[in-house]
């Protein structure tokens, strides 16, 4: 194992000798090869995804935009200037298109400019993990609440920096050069930048993280001014913006696990419960196999393909109902609340029952003919010993 030291990244404007050494006998060059190569690798596996969501999935999204007939076919449409430019515009309109061009764009970019833009490669592991885009979803959900929640912010410490400048201007220093104080009001515009960094990053404090080391004279007026802005501004205001997005993501985490249990414990099909399958578990009949055979929701997926890919004049009767029931966006075709497995189960079940009811009332009916009989023989015999 060789020990390798971190190199300067290449950037524009600079340069490094390729036949530097670095610790262990590798030099830039090396470095520079492998980059190159992992670039271009990159290059290639970014625009193959692009050509595939261009050619197939952003072309079913952009089918779905045109006014098509269910048996007109996409290679019947006449390509005029209209249809074309439609075209572009839902193409346009799509975000994933866009992703996968900013994608490439950054790859380009890491491979022809410098490979430090690679790092925004990162963030779409955002986009993978439901969590990240909860996370992402709170806030955008909230943006309008937020941003009116920063207007009110903005006012909140505009006017206490018109306080500050007007009668306190003299009392608050910041960090000079050379870690000498300055004055931090000494203008407006100054005194809005100096609160606005300081205080939103030291809770509250106009001097920021070093205030010990200021010659700061602290007196009643000012005393009121600082608490008063403290508890507006980093406490109040702040803590509102954070509870918007904790609430929001709470919101979204909650539907999701609502999500989750609805899938796990009602059949998307026919949603019956998992609880009426599994009570029948003696039967051979459970939710996990009635939602991998049964009722199959793939299955019904590529059923609904087969009938848009296939012929309309080959249709059978019972594909053609479906069809026209599918293009009107009719799903009275899914077994709603019904399982043939449950009500065959229903089925045996009553038969059963009935038999085990036959089954008493012939015993029963046996016992009564059978005590008339013993009581026609027990009157019998009394009246022979009478006669007698």
């Amino acid at each position: 194992m060789h020990d390798i030291e971190a190199f300067e990244v290449l950037v524009p404007g600079s340069s490094v000798t390729s036949t530097s050494e670095l610790t262990g006998g590798y030099t830039y060059r090396q470095f520079e090869i492998a980059i190159f190569a992992l670039g271009i690798v990159q290059i290639l596996l970014s625009l193959t995804v692009f050509v595939v969501h261009v050619s197939f999935f952003a072309q079913l999204k952009i089918k779905k935009q045109f006014d098509i007939g269910r048996t007109q076919k996409w290679s019947d449409l006449e390509w005029n200037w209209q249809f074309v430019s439609n075209y572009i515009y839902f193409s346009l309109a799509d975000r994933d298109f866009w992703w996968y061009v900013i994608h490439l764009a950054i790859c380009i970019i890491g491979w022809a400019v410098t490979p430090a833009v690679y790092c925004l490669l990162l963030f779409e592991v955002a986009l993978r993990s439901q969590s990240l885009v909860n996370v992402l979803n709170a806030v955008r959900l909230n943006m309008k609440q937020l941003i009116l929640t920063g207007v009110l912010m903005s006012f909140a410490v505009l006017f206490f920096v018109v306080l500050y400048f007007v009668y306190k201007h003299h009392a608050y220093y910041s960090i000079g050069k050379e870690g000498q104080p300055l004055r931090s009001c000494e203008s407006m515009w100054r005194c809005v930048q100096s609160y606005m960094y300081f205080t939103l990053r030291s809770e509250g404090m106009p001097e920021g993280g070093n205030y010990l080391n200021m010659p700061i004279y602290i007196d009643f007026p000012r005393s009121i001014i600082d608490v008063t802005y403290t508890f507006i501004v980093p406490i109040v205001l702040m803590e509102i913006v954070f509870g918007v997005i904790l609430d929001s993501f709470a919101e979204l985490r909650k539907e999701r696990e609502e999500k989750e249990l609805l899938i796990q414990t009602r059949c998307f099909i026919c949603d019956i419960e998992k609880q009426r399958f599994d009570m029948r578990a003696n039967e051979n009949i459970t939710f996990v196999g009635h939602t991998k055979h049964d009722h199959n929701m793939w299955n019904y997926v590529f059923f609904l393909i087969y009938l848009f890919s296939k012929d309309y004049t080959k249709f059978t009767g019972t594909e053609h109902y479906i069809f026209n029931l599918a293009c009107k966006e009719d799903t009275s075709f899914f077994p709603c609340l019904r399982s043939r497995t449950l009500e065959e189960s229903d089925l045996r079940r009553r038969r059963r029952n009935k038999l085990q009811g036959d089954q008493k009332k012939d015993k029963a009916e046996m016992k009564k003919h059978k005590k008339q009989k013993t009581g026609e023989q027990d009157d019998k015999e009394q009246e022979s010993n009478f006669r007698v």
